[in-house]
């Protein structure tokens, strides 16, 4: 549970450098996502392909288009997992047994997803699924890449999927600890996972560290 982690302070972010990175270095950057703000149902096939397109457009070399139906279908063969968070937010999931497994079911699936093409074997890896994932429930799922995990001590893993989870729920509680921080962060019109997902990933992906 998360009460064993150490959480370094360098892991908490204010809603000042939330506003700033969304505001002043998101800006003009983010308009693949744009689509998903307009999903009202993620099982709608042409939504789930909308969450499909914002993948693919994540990274073009692995050939997330031509294996769309494929990964529709594994999609939806998850949709029961997917339905027990529905209405669920990030602060206030709880880490129990049953809600564990279900996240690590999803992420390890997804991740397993076979993109092969003539010349190369891909899957979706670690980062594919946690943007699915984000896409089915935006108020929920963090996404992720290599570079995010390590900064938060957390393996490319389901295993470490769920700590990161565990660790970004911390952060999104004590950001709401002050109620008139909710105000201003919904005021972007992003969910606070989004919100901590443009954050990360403007300090800490992967290709900051090349």
């Amino acid at each position: 549970m998360l009460a064993s982690f150490f959480i370094p302070d360098s892991f908490f972010i204010t809603c000042e450098k939330l506003l700033k990175v969304h505001t002043e270095e998101m800006s003009g950057l983010d308009k693949a996502y744009d689509p998903i703000l307009n999903i009202n149902n993620p099982w709608n096939h042409a939504e789930l392909d909308i969450i499909i397109d914002f993948v693919r457009r994540w990274n073009n070399r692995v050939p997330i288009g031509r294996h769309k139906q494929k990964i529709k279908n594994k999609l939806i063969s998850l949709k029961t997992k997917f339905k027990m968070f529905d209405g669920i937010v990030l602060e206030k999931i709880k880490f129990d047994n049953e809600n564990v497994e279900a996240i690590k079911k999803i992420f390890k699936v997804l991740s397993e997803v076979s993109l092969n093409t003539e010349k190369k074997k891909f899957t979706l890896g670690s980062t594919g699924p946690s943007k699915l994932m984000h896409g089915i429930n935006p108020k929920l799922f963090v996404m992720w890449d290599d570079g995010i995990c390590a900064h938060y001590g957390c393996a490319p893993t389901a295993d470490g999927y769920i700590h990161f989870m565990q660790f970004m729920q911390h952060i999104a509680q004590a950001l709401l600890k002050n109620p008139s921080n909710r105000k201003k962060l919904e005021a972007t019109g992003r969910t606070l996972p989004k919100l901590i997902d443009e954050y990360n990933w403007i300090n800490f992906r992967s290709s900051k560290s090349r």
